[in-house]
C-alpha cells in the first residue's frame, strides 16, 4: 500500500495560500484600528503628538509587537507552504485553526493596550499564539510525514520541524512566566530570542521524524 492511498489528496493549494495571505493582511490592518480611534479624542482634547504618544505608548508598543509576531508567524507559514503542491483535509482544518489565532490576535492586542493589565489578558494573548503554533506544528508534522504533498527535492528539513517545536515550547514558557511573574507582562515573549538555540537542540527530533517518514515510505 502506497502513502498516497492513506492520504486523500485534494486540490491545488494555490487558492488556500491566496486566502491565507488575504486574511493575514486584514489581521495586520486591524491591529492599527485601536490606535486610529484614539486620534479624534486626542485632537478634540487639544493634545500634542508628544502628549498623544505618551498617553498611548503601551498600545503603540503592543501594535508593533503584534505586527512583528504576525509577520514572523506568516513568514514561517509561507516557508512551509511554498513547498506544498497538494492538500489534505487535515491540512485545511489546521490551517483554518491557524487563521483563527491570527484573526483573534488584534482583539487580544487591543484588550492588553486599552484595559487595565491583568493575568487573563496575558493568558488570552499568549494563549492565542500557542493555539496558532499548535496548528502550525500539526501542519508541519503532516507535511513531513507525507512527502507526496510537496515538490520533489523540496522536503521539509530537520531544522524546519525543530523550529516549529521550538516556537511552541517557548510560547508555553512565556505564558508560564507571565502567570508566575505578573509584572513581566508581554516582555516574557523576549524569550523568543532563544529560538535559534532551541532549534539546534531540537533538531534531532526533526531528523527522527523525517527518518520515520522515510522508513514508512520504504515499507510501503
Amino acid at each position: 500500500m502506497s502513502n498516497e492511498s492513506r492520504v486523500d489528496l485534494l486540490e491545488n493549494p494555490d487558492r488556500l495560500k491566496a486566502f491565507t495571505d488575504g486574511v493575514v493582511a486584514i489581521a495586520l490592518t486591524l491591529l492599527i484600528l485601536p490606535l486610529l480611534e484614539t486620534i479624534p479624542d486626542a485632537v478634540g482634547n487639544g493634545l500634542t503628538t508628544k502628549e498623544w504618544y505618551k498617553e498611548n505608548n503601551e498600545l503603540s508598543l503592543l501594535f508593533l509587537l503584534s505586527f512583528l509576531l504576525i509577520g514572523m508567524i506568516w513568514n514561517n507559514h509561507d516557508r512551509v507552504f511554498s513547498r506544498v503542491i497538494y492538500l489534505t483535509q487535515s491540512l485545511k482544518i489546521l490551517n483554518m485553526i491557524w487563521l483563527l489565532a491570527i484573526v483573534f490576535l488584534p482583539v487580544a492586542t487591543a484588550l492588553m493596550g486599552l484595559q487595565k493589565t491583568d493575568t487573563v489578558q496575558f493568558i488570552m494573548y499568549i494563549g492565542t499564539l500557542i493555539l496558532g503554533q499548535l496548528a502550525m506544528t500539526g501542519m508541519v508534522i503532516i507535511i513531513s510525514r507525507n512527502p507526496q504533498l510537496v515538490q520533489k527535492n523540496e522536503l521539509l528539513r530537520p531544522d524546519n520541524i525543530a523550529a516549529s517545536f521550538s516556537a511552541l515550547i517557548l510560547y508555553v514558557f512565556a505564558l508560564f512566566l507571565s502567570i508566575c511573574i505578573p509584572n513581566i507582562g508581554y516582555f516574557s515573549l523576549l524569550i523568543l530570542f532563544f529560538m535559534p538555540l532551541f532549534t539546534r537542540i531540537l533538531k534531532p527530533i526533526g531528523q527522527k521524524i523525517l527518518i520515520l517518514s522515510n522508513q514508512n515510505k520504504i515499507l510501503d
